[in-house]
């Protein structure tokens, strides 16, 4: 991509086409060249964190409240706080 402005469109298209299927993308972190890009299933994602035992994970690494849009706010500070993957982002990959 040649700009940011230009893969925020294209990941704003691609989710108008699949939003309807309950396919997400989202960008967590960009850096120099490079972003990170999730693609989840909204439906499933939240019935993996709403499993047994994830809520009380996600709080001990600040997660306050387990609504998506705000558990993906604390991830991407993570993500922009580390160098290295959070540990918690395996819960958010299944």
């Amino acid at each position: 991509y040649t700009s940011l402005d230009e893969l925020k469109s294209e990941v704003a298209e691609a989710n108008e086409k699949l939003n309807e299927k309950d396919v997400f993308i989202d960008i967590l972190k960009i850096t120099d060249a490079r972003a990170l890009v999730y693609v989840y299933r909204k439906k499933m994602l939240e019935a993996d964190l709403a499993r047994e035992g994830v809520e009380n994970l996600l709080r001990k690494y600040g997660y306050q409240n387990m609504v998506l849009s705000e558990c993906f706010m604390v991830l991407k500070q993570h993500l922009r706080e580390s160098a290295c993957f959070p540990h918690e982002i395996g819960l958010f990959l299944g």
